[in-house]
């Protein structure tokens, strides 16, 4: 990113942030398009400089055209974590493919069961996903007529010919009676997606190699840019690994209730446009902290920890009080997630000892939101604030707050 575009964002976090978000279902509303609010959204926050992507089941193909009007460059996660591709050129980044033996091993077993998928490869370098046409079921064949024009449909006329080419994803598409026993059977020892089509209702098994994930694609995105964490959001049970590696996780409203348990918060639905809203909004709160940030330093210095650092000690213990108060805010996750991301900017030593000075004037220790949620932050920082975050609990008068400082003997 230029200077110039530095300039023209004075709220820019310097890309410490990943955020990543599902596509159908979440991102996509059920017309499977991204709306013209998501896309203005979107690429007025990446014109800013914020680091957005999505993780999906879908082709880089197929995933273009739906989110046509988005304009992130970034670097796309698809297949359910298969590949990273290069958002302008198609071009693979990072890509995982099955042992030819397990995957011809698979082959025989869903061939034995009368179980024909999608196979999707790499045949001379092109990429391509074969079926055999009067092998297909009903539910297929609303896929595959679903993509006819697409450059890679490859009808073939046996089953033998689904394994040609470097395999990387193989798809189901057929009765639960059939495919569950298939995914009890697989499920560790490759990546496998068992759930209904949200669009179709037909029961789907996907198939990966056990490397394929969009967890682990996120963590290689996370890496290559070298952030510092990662926001989720999704609306599926295959969403779950990527929430389990993600800092903060939002379920759309629709989504599965396993997800949900698992979320750090549940926002709008997708055809509410759900994910540009949180983050739209997380843009006027990005704001907000800005202008008073700003204010008390008497120059801009958002977000810059080394300008802030070199600010004389009182004028950063105040920036550093305000970041702690929207940290340590007991329900307000936008709040939260911004106090904490700027937080962990400082270096650990600096920042541990202003906490420790300003925390109690900041805070009020006697109440339990503050007592917990300074224990959340501290231990996000390092382990000799949180043993001093703790130790603020001992003898409270507040039974909530006696309880927590128990609860976390055990940490």
């Amino acid at each position: 990113m230029s200077e110039q575009t530095k300039d023209n964002c004075p709220y820019h976090d310097n890309g410490k942030t990943l955020y990543v978000s599902d596509l159908d279902g979440t991102l996509l509303r059920s017309d499977e398009r991204t709306s013209e609010y998501t896309n203005r959204v979107i690429n007025s926050l990446t014109d800013k400089g914020i680091l957005f992507s999505y993780a999906t089941a879908r082709s880089w193909i197929t995933a273009r055209k739906v989110t046509r009007g988005i304009d992130a460059k970034i670097p796309l996660i698809v297949y359910n974590g298969s590949f990273i591709v290069d958002n302008v050129s198609g071009k693979i980044l990072k890509g995982n493919y099955f042992d030819k033996t397990a995957v011809n091993g698979l082959l025989d077993e869903l061939f034995s069961k009368q179980i024909y998928p999608i196979v999707y490869s790499y045949i001379d370098e092109t990429e391509k996903f074969s079926y055999v046409p009067e092998l297909s079921t009903v539910g297929m064949k609303k896929f595959t007529d679903s993509r006819k024009g697409d450059i890679r449909e490859n009808s073939v006329s046996s089953a033998d010919d689904l394994r040609k080419g470097d395999i990387f994803y193989v798809t189901c598409i057929d009765t639960p009676e059939k495919l569950f026993s298939i995914y009890e059977k697989y499920k560790e020892q490759f990546h496998c997606v068992y759930q209904i089509d949200i669009y179709t209702d037909e029961q789907w098994l996907e198939i990966m190699p056990m490397e394929a994930s969009k967890a682990n694609a996120v963590k290689q995105l996370k890496d290559m840019y070298q952030c510092e964490k990662v926001v989720a959001f999704g609306d599926g049970k295959n969403d779950i690994d990527m929430f389990a590696i993600a800092d903060e996780c939002y379920a759309v409203s629709n989504a599965h209730e396993d997800l949900k348990k698992v979320a750090t918060g549940i926002i709008e639905s997708n055809n509410e446009d759900g994910v540009a809203k949180w983050l739209e909004d997380m843009d006027a709160y990005k704001k907000s902290l800005s202008d008073e940030i700003n204010s008390i330093a008497g120059k801009h210095v958002f977000f810059d920890a080394d300008l802030i650092m070199e600010l004389d000690q009182d004028t950063s213990d105040k920036i550093v009080g305000l970041l702690l108060s929207y940290a340590c805010q007991s329900q307000n996750d936008r709040s939260i997630t911004l106090g904490r991301t700027y937080l962990t900017m400082f270096s650990i030593e600096w920042i541990t000892g202003r906490i420790m000075k300003v925390a109690p004037a900041a805070l009020d220790l006697n109440d339990y939101w503050d007592y917990r949620r300074l224990m959340e932050v501290s231990k996000m920082i390092s382990d000799n604030l949180f043993q001093w975050a703790h130790e603020q609990g001992r003898g409270s008068d507040d039974p909530d707050v006696a309880e927590a400082y128990e609860d976390y003997k055990e940490h």
